[in-house]
């Protein structure tokens, strides 16, 4: 998994960097993945052959098909790399795979493992993953063969009927996967892919502006062509939900987020217009907005344009200006695989507090996790802060702390003792700088 190889095969690079490199992008995420998955397997019982996780292809949503027709693809591209002796090319698959797996379908789907009740979306997710992972233990066996063993040893061996009776007792037994057509959804991949592409690119600007995905901003606009949208369209609350964003916008029109000026190039105005090039020119330059649009619009569709000065028509081509581009005031962009995603960046006083809470969340969660506490297990909360803002953070969204961390009370109060266990003190800072202190308590229940 951590050779790489150039296109003749004539080097191999190894090194202690590739090793590294190998296991953040496939190996650790891998893992956090099966260990995600035997966590909760073990505290639902999760058995595939219990009817109570019995679920029928239809019952699957749509990012539990996305992710097996994902893992079809994966098998064939992984076969055929092998035929051919192109085995970077196969590893190369296995990242792209586990990157989607891993930081797109698992962290949309964290909650669904949640409930608290089998429905057939929790029942969906367990089945998704696990039929994901048996077959990556499957794959990954000629690569990583103790580590895929250990995977089929606890993922399948324990839950085989009749061990003696043909089962295969080892992944190195099994027969080497083949894709099934059935599940596969090429029209979902590019589907999909365009939405996971958008909430990457999001994900980026968020770091470039330093602006943390717990702080949630309130829009974001959308420019591609109509198609790209009528397929992001459905999936307008996952990437609410991702991006952490209040409102999102669908447009073709990219007036609505940037600004366009012309630049003439008087080097080609010159010799077409002669003694009326600076005339076209200062034109060209003092265009509106409004007025560069259709002017962009004929360009793109026809390669030229008619421009009409004191009643005189001229025509001018792609080659005579250059556009320069602005984004509206308090957006952040980029591009996406299908077209450009926008986000307001500027935070109002209300959003800035519920950044606040979703941090003491976050806080609320650590502490829960250092005391080993079920996620069921129901905790009363006490905080202490001498920041007004802070204080009035928590107040306001009371509702939103207690969902998260399963508390059913949350007590301003004076906490003069900590300790190592149930209680820390902890230093938020906000997206203006401002750093708040809190001191946290929790009291199981």
């Amino acid at each position: 998994m951590v050779a790489v190889f150039n296109s003749h095969l004539d080097n191999i690079r190894f090194g202690p960097d590739l090793v590294r490199e190998a296991m953040r992008l496939f190996q650790i995420p891998l893992w956090n993945t099966y260990s995600f998955f035997m966590t909760y397997a073990e505290l639902d019982g999760f058995d595939p052959r219990d009817e109570r996780f019995a679920v029928k292809k239809e019952e699957n949503e749509v990012l539990d098909l996305w992710i097996l027709t994902r893992l079809q693809g994966l098998i064939q591209g992984v076969r055929d790399a092998m035929e051919a002796f192109e085995v970077h090319q196969a590893v190369r698959q296995f990242r792209e795979f586990m990157d989607g797996l891993s930081n797109f379908w698992l962290r949309a789907s964290r909650r669904r493992f949640w409930e608290k009740e089998y429905t057939k979306s929790k029942k969906a997710a367990y089945h998704t993953l696990y039929q994901v992972l048996v077959t990556l233990s499957k794959l990954l066996a000629p690569f990583m063969p103790f580590f895929a063993e250990h995977l089929y040893q606890t993922l399948v061996v324990p839950i085989a009927e009749n061990p003696k009776d043909g089962f295969p007792l080892s992944v190195h037994l099994e027969t080497y996967p083949e894709p099934d057509e059935n599940w596969r959804d090429l029209k979902l991949e590019e589907q999909v892919g365009h939405v996971e592409s958008l909430i990457v690119e999001g994900r980026s600007i968020r770091a470039r502006t330093n602006l943390k995905i717990r702080q949630p901003l309130p829009n974001a606009v959308v420019v591609a062509k109509n198609e790209v949208l009528e397929q992001l369209k459905p999936f307008t609350n996952l990437i609410l939900n991702e991006l952490n964003l209040k409102n999102i916008e669908y447009t073709t029109d990219p007036g609505k987020v940037l600004e366009r000026k012309l630049k003439p190039h008087f080097d080609k105005l010159d010799p077409k217009f002669r003694k009326e090039a600076n005339k076209v020119g200062n034109h060209l330059k003092n265009l509106s907005d409004e007025q560069v649009e259709p002017l962009l619009k004929q360009l793109e569709e026809k390669g030229v344009a008619t421009l009409v000065i004191d009643d005189k028509e001229y025509e001018i081509s792609s080659d005579d200006v250059e556009v320069l581009t602005t984004n509206v005031e308090g957006y952040e962009g980029g591009e996406f695989n299908g077209g450009q995603v926008f986000l307001d960046t500027r935070i109002t006083p209300e959003l800035l507090l519920e950044g606040l809470a979703r941090d003491v969340v976050r806080r609320i969660q650590t502490m829960r996790k250092d005391l080993n506490l079920d996620y069921e297990q129901h905790i009363t909360v006490e905080y202490d802060t001498k920041s007004e803002e802070l204080a009035k953070a928590i107040e306001i969204n009371a509702n939103l702390i207690k969902a998260e961390t399963q508390a059913d009370e949350l007590v301003n109060t004076t906490i003069s003792k900590l300790d190592d266990k149930f209680a820390k003190e902890w230093e938020i800072n906000d997206v203006k700088g401002v750093s708040h202190v809190v001191k946290l308590k929790i009291a199981p229940q």
